[in-house]
């Protein structure tokens, strides 16, 4: 497993993954008209093209092939941490090590550049609160906000 970093010209393959990823993790949890609308269309490839360019992100690549990513941002309220804003591994490659592969690897390279914490948003009770747990994430009380189609999220830290 590789770490790179993503550019534009991966846009097409990140948004395959990251349609793949939803489709599979998240019936039941979002809206399945909205799930069968996604699409890796040539205009959702160019908006996802200017949002990396625009954006940090990373891609995980495994025999060159690219099986996920991560979008990262900084919390204009939090000089100590980063934020994981989305982090999709493909069907194929889940419950294979790649997401805990990705989440030391990230939490090694911004520990040196002086982070602290990382801290990631995911939907409450969702697919994604046990792959958190396994990763050395903790749940912030309290912290939880709405995302679209008002379905809740809750806050997960993780020392670095």
């Amino acid at each position: 497993m590789k770490l790179v970093k993503g550019e534009p010209k991966d846009a097409k393959d990140l948004k395959k993954i990251h349609v793949s990823a939803y489709q599979k993790c998240y019936r039941g949890y979002i809206p399945d008209d909205y799930l069968d609308s996604l699409s890796v269309s040539d205009d959702v490839v160019e908006r996802t093209a200017r949002f990396i360019e625009a954006n940090e992100c990373y891609l995980i690549e495994v025999d060159n092939e690219k099986v996920a990513f991560v979008y990262l941002a900084y919390p204009k309220d939090r000089t100590d941490a980063f934020e994981i804003q989305a982090i999709y591994v493909h069907p194929d490659c889940q419950r294979k090590g790649v997401g805990r592969f990705f989440v030391n690897e990230l939490a090694q390279m911004k520990k040196k550049e002086g982070f602290q914490k990382v801290i990631a948003w995911t939907i409450k009770e969702g697919p994604s609160i046990g792959f958190y747990e396994k990763t050395g994430f903790y749940q912030i009380e309290g912290e939880n906000k709405f995302w679209r189609f008002d379905i809740p999220l809750v806050c997960f830290e993780k020392e670095l």
